[in-house]
């Protein structure tokens, strides 16, 4: 299986905290560094699947200075190649703070989203999916419209907290087989948007939350219950990363959300 990863990579340093989020003054340590991103759903896959083929197209990742070598040796030992030109500059880096209650509050300083369409679509690639598509730019600066890809299944994740997708993101939704997001970008209460939304993709709108994922399909829906407290205070950074790779794997959302759960205990 050829899968193609498109979109943004970013460098995260992960900070955890001794309390909740809502205290005035929290006392953190460093947990992990990491290439993130697009890599760790790479690094995820790799795991899942030993033989996947897998390309990150993205922009914005691979120079010669710290951290960008950093980023393009764990592609490399990851056994993934580079797609897009590479544009130079900084690395976009994340910080992410997680609390003790688990919620999580970042920053991200670097550039923004860019993607080419050179060499993005090809006849062999079986799955295509991308990240951040709300704040998705194309290398002339106007947002990125995902294209009509005939020979492949395309899944897209959003990052934005919104009521309501951006008018760039409908554009797109007819050339999407699978939106998959968070509670956090649509509310999974919101019955009319749902419906709204899946009315025009392919597929399937997949929204997953603390208990529970929703598959919300043109003539079928299902809902996955799941029992997250379980993790207790376990490091949830990039859990949608690891659901995103095993939907990809599995195609099955009780799988993915098993995978996401897996991701979390590990750390």
């Amino acid at each position: 299986m050829k899968v193609k990863l498109c979109g943004n990579v970013t460098y995260d340093c992960i900070l955890q905290s001794d309390s909740t989020l809502e205290w005035r003054s929290n006392r953190c340590h460093t947990h992990r560094i990491q290439a993130g991103g697009l890599v760790n759903t790479a690094r995820i896959l790799r795991k899942l699947d030993p033989n996947l083929e897998i390309t990150i197209h993205s922009n914005c990742m691979v120079n010669t200075d710290n951290p960008q070598s950093i980023v393009a040796e764990e592609i490399k030992t990851l056994g993934a190649s580079i797609g897009g030109p590479q544009l130079h500059g900084d690395i976009s880096v994340a910080t992410i703070l997680q609390g003790k209650d688990s919620k999580i509050s970042g920053l991200s300083m670097g550039k923004d989203c860019i993607i080419d369409t050179y060499n993005l679509v090809d006849e062999t690639t079986d799955w295509y999916h991308f990240s951040y598509l709300d704040i998705l730019k194309n290398v002339d600066g106007k947002d990125f419209l995902i294209p009509r890809i005939e020979t492949g299944i395309v899944s897209v994740d959003l990052v934005t907290p919104c009521k309501d997708l951006s008018p760039t993101v409908y554009k797109s939704l007819p050339n999407i087989d699978y939106l998959i997001v968070s509670d956090a970008e649509i509310d999974c209460t919101d019955l009319i948007l749902h419906q709204k939304i899946v009315s025009s993709l392919k597929k399937a709108l997949i929204i997953h939350a603390k208990h529970k994922t929703l598959f919300i399909g043109k003539d079928s829906l299902f809902t996955h219950i799941h029992h997250s407290d379980i993790l207790g205070e376990r490091d949830v950074v990039g859990a949608g990363d690891a659901f995103v790779a095993g939907y990809i794997t599995h195609v099955d959302v009780p799988l993915a959300t098993k995978v996401a759960f897996d991701y979390c205990r590990d750390f």
